[in-house]
């Protein structure tokens, strides 16, 4: 690719970058997390017998296109329930209804991804905030009102958080109202384990697609490739596929690579079908 990059130029093709997946996921989510060496779980393998099958493993789980399924199934939920269903009210008998807030977001403001919709919606009910201000006549009185308006506000937010990729991937792994609808090969052990690790801010790399797919929900995709090229695509998870997928233009990819020569079968792929049937 250093070769190719530096011929494309003259052919009018620029913006050739050469990275693996998880440098790219880490670049894109900039958060301050460690990853740890993929640890296949103690349920993929059986003590005294034969591993369970590969399909069961970890990374096969979370690499699984049923996985980024279940996960888009979430946020969409979470998000038509996100506006705290109450109305905002400043100060004793200053209320916004709940009614405008939710048309806000989900109306007017529905052309833009969900982080940066709650972005606007706050600076509007600030902007409200500030305008029933204005209508008091005492500056004593307005400071005051300023004061608890702002409280309130605070306590109000506290009822719809700022998530990030990693508070919101928790979450999802935590709250049972999800869980219940979760793939069934996502067990109990596997979230126990999952939860240990984002705790400390640690993850495997089998946790960086479903990172990178809940940055995109909530941020949406600034820029989008115009072709991908994946090398030993044989290790690579049908999620990560889908995931670029998602990001590049015309669904345009070179995938190259060799199943004979798949050194991790427990989160890569068996069968080039896995890939093939994502197009």
């Amino acid at each position: 690719l250093d070769y190719i990059s530096n011929v494309l130029p003259e052919l009018g093709v620029g913006g050739i970058e050469q990275t693996t997946f998880s440098e790219w996921a880490l670049n894109v989510l900039d958060e301050n997390l460690k990853i740890v060496n993929d640890q296949v779980s103690q349920d993929w393998f059986t003590v005294g017998g034969p591993p369970l099958p590969v399909d069961q493993a970890p990374g096969r789980i979370k690499g699984s296109v049923d996985f980024k399924t279940w996960m888009s199934t979430c946020m969409e939920t979470y998000i038509q329930n996100s506006v705290p269903n109450s109305d905002f009210e400043a100060a004793d008998g200053q209320k916004l209804q709940v009614e405008t807030i939710r048309n806000w977001f989900y109306q007017e403001y529905t052309h833009y991804p969900p982080a940066k919709r709650r972005v606007r919606v706050i600076n509007r009910i600030k902007r409200w905030i500030e305008i029933q201000q204005k209508d008091i006549a005492e500056t004593k009185r307005q400071k005051d009102f300023k004061k608890k308006a702002n409280q309130r506000l605070r306590t109000y937010l506290k009822k719809w958080p700022d998530y990030t990729p990693l508070t919101f991937y928790k979450m999802l792994l935590t709250e049972s109202s999800y869980l219940d609808h979760r793939p069934e090969a996502l067990t109990p052990s596997l979230i126990k384990t999952s939860l240990c690790n984002l705790k400390h801010n640690t993850i495997t790399r089998n946790d960086l697609a479903p990172l990178i797919h809940i940055h995109n929900f909530f941020n949406g995709i600034e820029g989008k490739f115009h072709h991908v090229v994946i090398d030993e695509a044989q290790d690579t998870s049908p999620f990560q596929i889908a995931l670029l997928k998602d990001m590049t233009l015309s669904h345009s990819f070179t995938i190259l690579g060799d199943l004979s020569q798949g050194i991790h079968d427990y989160k890569g792929i068996l069968r080039w079908e896995e890939f093939s049937q994502l197009f």
